[in-house]
């Protein structure tokens, strides 16, 4: 009704077109000869729109410059002829469309939330290291739909320019003048662009879903699968057409004089709109060799029934997939071992209801969309910060922004970076002279208030220390022994140099009440504590597995023989042989280990609340990322294994009394592969910058996050022989007292002795 309204007012608009521009024209020239009183309404107008204009400039430079290779390569992924070639293109103009939506969102701040939801599923797709083609499709047609927002700073830009040199405003309307329905423009683009977000970030679960999935689910299931993405490709199409109906109703309204730029544009524009049956036309253009033969043989074979009525059959097409299965490739799952499994989960994901899968593949997504999102604030926010600190900075020492760090880079006269050593044992000087200076010999308190409240940050710590803190007891822990912990904290690059930026991102990141040398400490002596408690619990609960094993229902027997035999166990105790063990903190370290405890639970927190929201699935590097946030997966590594297999004791004992869907052990077996298929690349990293020193390789990851990467490098795949498990077994029998393993016993489990299975 609202849109026939509207309609119907543009057709009486359109049909006295003629005399609206004379008279547009000829009230122009008016007022290039009247000049304007200072309070008269036009120049209020005038005055209060300058900065709207200015930045509305910034957009019109943008698409002077990019908006047409935009447009060129929008046209070619969106056409029949579409190749590989031009999705790369594509993938390497996605910043460049974010970096011009973003500046609309400034302009039009009610087009932020979609040009957000825009970014985050792009991101999440760009940083794949494999993107299935067919995804890619619907997200260039995403990005089709979104360039119609340039459209409207075309057509507005231009309304505020006859707004301003207009005198009679009853022939201009602007986004706030309402229409016959009594409804302003921008309300309707506000409720459009409301839409848009949700529809962006549905499009962004249906493709997640439709790349997890196994590749010979996407071939037997393809009509399904690709016609709803196809759907989401004419939604955007919907979405784009609102879009140019409410920019020319108007423009209809009151800007003319614009009409020949937003003719000019979406003329280029009308040539790649596609219909569904052309969107299925690209995909089978995009169909990989192995897809079409897999499709070649199901047709020959009488379809997907009948293939799965044929377990020879059916052992064709897995064989087409062993070699190169980019479902594991992309997302570390593992198909079942054995036939009869596989086939099961080839019935179940080809017979599920897709609306209710989506459905509650949604909340999960929705949960990683706003872990995404926070960590989009705070990379934007520490970037204002970097700039608004280098804009007041004069030398180089006053962009450092806790005054400590600032006054010892001042001392010692270092310019942009500084050696590590030169950088520990300056700091151990310099704290304690300070503290020399802060409290008489003999006067030192003898009890202090410890300041664990919350210690894991929200917002950047304060950048001075409390005067009254007491840390001269943390003096001991930072000097020339602790070097490599320290450094490590500060450079997670591994280059051997401390920067400016590494420093402020150091201090910003301790938490509330704790001082910076309490928190150069913990880094020092504490957090190798933390790791060798954890370490032992993850002996722990590994050691709780394979005791339950063998008490699992019998339908589970071979489910869980599969789970405890994946390679990826072989990595899990390679890391936990790796990691050299801490000497046990002395009576002294009581301080130390009020804060390490406090630290370290707050952390874990907020990592088991984090894996919670993605029900303790971690689907792809990203998926890690987004749970640990920035920083080496060295710091996070113990408690996300600590917190994963801890969950899966949680199964295992569920396991003993019910029988269990094989998608359960195969999601633990893919998460604990994923985990660690980040800790490869980050591997794979170091040894890049490693190789650039003169010392061996193998002999600097001994010392780095205390050895717990030296065994991925150069080390066989398998070594029986060097087994730590039985030792560690033994270990904690002979000295129960050092072993308190009652945390990682599920709550409903303690009276079950689970220790006695082994």
């Amino acid at each position: 009704m609202v849109f026939r309204h509207l309609a119907e007012h543009l057709h009486r608009l359109q049909d006295s077109g003629t005399s609206s521009d004379r008279s547009f024209e000829d009230n122009r020239s008016v007022v290039s000869r009247t000049p304007m009183r200072s309070n008269s309404l036009v120049h209020k107008a005038a005055k209060g729109l300058q900065v709207a204009i200015s930045s509305a400039d910034t957009i019109n430079t943008f698409c002077n410059e990019n908006l047409g290779y935009i447009q060129a390569i929008s046209a070619q992924i969106l056409s029949i002829n579409v190749t590989s070639q031009d999705l790369e293109a594509f993938i390497k103009v996605v910043h460049v469309l974010v970096e011009g939506l973003e500046r609309v969102a400034v302009v039009f701040p009610f087009t932020g939330a979609a040009v957000v939801a825009f970014k985050l599923v792009m991101e999440s797709h760009i940083k794949r290291k494999e993107n299935n083609e067919k995804v890619l499709v619907i997200k260039a047609k995403m990005g089709h739909m979104m360039t119609a927002l340039f459209q409207q700073v075309i057509v507005i830009v231009d309304s505020t320019y006859a707004l301003t040199v207009c005198s009679r405003m009853k022939d201009i309307q602007n986004p706030k003048v309402k229409d016959l329905e009594g409804v302003s423009l921008e309300t309707r683009l506000s409720k459009l662009m409301e839409r848009v977000e949700l529809d962006i970030k549905t499009t962004g679960a249906v493709c997640e879903h439709y790349t997890k999935k196994h590749a010979i689910v996407r071939t037997m299931k393809a009509r399904v699968y690709e016609d709803r993405l196809a759907s989401h490709a004419q939604l955007f199409n919907e979405h784009r057409e609102e879009f140019q109906f409410l920019l020319s109703l108007y423009t209809a309204l009151g800007v003319q004089s614009a009409n020949h730029k937003l003719d000019a544009v979406t003329d280029q524009l009308k040539t790649i709109e596609t219909k569904l049956d052309d969107v299925h036309a690209i995909f089978r253009r995009l169909d990989s060799p192995r897809e079409r033969e897999l499709r070649a043989i199901m047709n020959e074979r009488g379809g997907p029934e009948a293939i799965l009525e044929d377990d020879n059959l059916l052992g064709e097409f897995i064989e087409k997939l062993e070699d190169n299965d980019d479902s594991i490739s992309v997302n570390g799952k593992r198909r079942p071992a054995n036939l009869v499994d596989f086939k099961a989960e080839l019935l179940r994901d080809l017979g599920e209801d897709l609306d209710v899968t989506l459905r509650k593949h949604l909340d999960v997504f929705d949960c990683k969309f706003e872990m995404r999102h926070q960590q989009l604030l705070e990379a934007q926010r520490q970037q204002e910060g970097v700039i608004l600190n280098e804009l007041r900075a004069g030398f180089l020492h006053e962009r450092i922004k806790h005054e400590d760090m600032r006054a010892i880079w001042k001392e010692m006269g270092w310019k942009g970076s500084v050696k590590a050593r030169h950088f520990v044992l300056a700091l151990r000087d310099y704290f304690v002279e300070k503290s020399a200076r802060k409290v008489p010999a003999g006067d030192e308190p003898d009890t202090m208030e410890l300041h664990t409240t919350n210690p894991v940050r929200d917002h950047d710590a304060p950048d001075w220390d409390l005067d009254d803190e007491d840390d001269c007891w943390t003096h001991s822990y930072i000097n020339i022994t602790h070097v490599q912990p320290i450094l490590e904290a500060i450079d997670d690059d591994a280059t051997g140099f401390i920067t400016i930026k590494e420093v402020n991102e150091f201090t910003s990141a301790r938490p509330p009440g704790w001082t910076l040398p309490i928190w150069i400490a913990f880094w020092a002596v504490g957090w190798h504590t933390s790791i060798d408690r954890y370490k032992a619990r993850v002996y722990g609960l590994l050691e709780q597995i394979i005791g339950l094993a063998s008490d699992v229902h019998i339908k589970n027997r071979a489910r869980v023989d599969e789970y405890l035999t994946d390679s990826v166990f072989i990595d899990l105790e390679k890391l936990l042989r790796a990691t050299k063990s801490q000497n046990r903190m002395s009576p002294g370290d009581l301080k130390l280990a009020q804060y390490v405890d406090a630290y370290t639970a707050e952390e874990e927190k907020k990592l088991e609340h984090k894996l919670k929201s993605i029900a303790f699935e971690l689907d792809g590097p990203a998926t890690v990322s987004l749970v640990t946030g920035p920083g080496r997966i060295e710091r996070f590594l113990f408690p996300l294994i600590y917190l994963i297999l801890k969950q899966h004791v949680q199964v295992m004992y569920h396991a003993r009394t019910h029988e269990l869907d094989s998608r359960e052990f195969l999601d633990m077996k893919g998460t604990l592969a994923v985990l660690f298929s980040v800790v490869h690349e980050r591997v794979e990293s170091l040894i890049v910058i490693l190789r650039q020193s003169p010392a061996n390789v193998k002999e600097q990851l001994d010392f780095i996050a205390f050895g717990m990467l030296s065994l991925f490098y150069n080390h066989p795949s398998r070594d029986p022989r060097s087994n730590s498990m039985l030792t560690w077994i033994s270990h904690r029998r002979a000295n129960p007292e050092y072993f308190d393993l009652s945390a990682v016993v599920p709550a409903e489990a303690q009276n079950m002795a689970p220790w006695d299975h082994v």
